[in-house]
């Protein structure tokens, strides 16, 4: 290769890229539709011609040379229809109305509103535990007589109506909002432990006739009343228990409709052994069934010592009732989750919710947007009705 040869190869303008027929048809079209523009007359029948002859040879090459087509439509149509199953499966509600049926061994709960927890109740005795003060009447010793305890001390009294000569009624138990109720079993037969952990509260225990009295500190005795009088029993800043014990065959039953929240149905187990000590919480749910309002009324049926938790549970105890060593509660309100063993979320899923209540309405949606789904995939393929 010679000098000259170099020379001309570089001074060569480079090739230029051959137009393609769509890009020739463009060119042609856009000369005429100028012509036609600046003078109508101008424009042949033959400028007409040629251009619908290069319009033809376009059509001609897509028709055997076809453009690879996108695929990300399809891919796109995919992934949303799978984002929206996904999300109709696996996803919960936020929250749902619920009832509740269940039998019991213990139960906790924090009232929302002031309430008046129980009526006149008849109890054969009553112990209380962890009180700031006691108040109590000696009418047949004459004059009132209260024990006051120390900053931190803990003055306990029973009190025990002696067969038919005595009696003892706890008065209306009138709780402030905000008050926590724990109600436990016992040991002893148809006897139950009422914790209330709440500000200065103050109880009153009606006694008339013949009642025994114990107290720390002081022998026991039995006291005769012979008109009615009233023990009063006021809290400390620790939680007041009270240890009820029901005549045989009476049943304790609790106001209705109480406003709560924070219902807990576990109870806590505590086995002490040696220096160690091992302490559990178990369920206290020995039957019972969960309905789902938001599913129409669906029903969830537990099994005994199932652990079930609420979570944001707020609403009404619309029967509560202790009676042969089991408590009976109906409940009904809100919760944001339900949550039931190791810790497996009961809450309906999206598309539980549209089943119950747009359930033909899913159906037609679900069947337009797989039709939908179905004829795009079919045209984007090429297929022609």
């Amino acid at each position: 290769m010679t000098d000259g040869d170099l020379t001309d190869q570089g001074s060569r303008p480079p090739a230029r890229p051959t137009p393609t027929l769509r890009q020739q048809l463009e060119t042609r079209f856009n000369q005429v539709r100028d012509e036609a523009l600046g003078d109508p007359g101008s424009v042949t029948a033959s400028h007409v011609e040629e251009v619908e002859r290069l319009a033809r040879l376009v059509q001609i090459q897509d028709q055997l040379y076809p453009q690879p087509k996108p695929r990300w439509p399809v891919a796109g149509a995919m992934l949303l229809t799978l984002v929206l199953i996904s999300l109709l499966l696996f996803v919960r509600i936020r929250e749902a109305d619920v009832e509740l049926d269940l039998v019991l061994s213990e139960v906790a709960f924090e009232l929302t509103q002031d309430h008046v927890l129980t009526e006149v109740l008849q109890v054969g005795a009553i112990a209380a535990f962890e009180l700031r003060s006691v108040q109590m009447p000696y009418g047949s010793a004459g004059g009132d007589r209260s024990r006051q305890a120390d900053a931190g001390g803990r003055p306990a009294v029973q009190l025990e109506a002696e067969g038919t000569a005595g009696d003892l009624t706890l008065e209306p138990l009138t709780l402030p909002a905000g008050t926590r109720v724990l109600l436990s079993p016992t040991l002893q037969s148809n006897k139950i432990r009422l914790t209330l952990s709440g500000p200065d509260l103050l109880l009153r225990v009606g006694v008339r006739g013949r009642v025994r009295v114990s107290m720390p500190g002081t022998a026991a005795q039995t006291v005769d009343h012979p008109t009615p009088a009233s023990v009063e029993l006021r809290s400390s800043e620790v939680p007041l228990h009270l240890d009820l014990s029901l005549p045989e065959g009476r049943a304790l039953r609790f106001a209705p409709a109480l406003s709560v929240k924070s219902l807990v149905l576990d109870s806590v187990e505590e086995h002490l052994g040696g220096e160690r000590s091992v302490v559990r919480q178990v369920s206290a749910i020995r039957s019972g069934s969960l309905f789902w309002e938001e599913l129409g009324g669906r029903e969830h049926r537990l099994r005994a010592s199932e652990r079930l938790r609420l979570k944001g549970a707020e609403g009404s105890l619309r029967m509560l009732r202790y009676e042969n060593q089991q408590l009976q509660l109906s409940f009904a309100g809100q919760v944001r989750d339900v949550l039931a063993g190791a810790g497996r979320s009961l809450m309906p899923t999206w598309l539980d919710w549209l089943q119950a209540q747009h359930g033909l309405s899913l159906l037609w949606g679900a069947t337009l947007y797989t039709f939908g789904i179905l004829m795009g995939a079919l045209r984007w393929w090429g297929w022609r009705a």
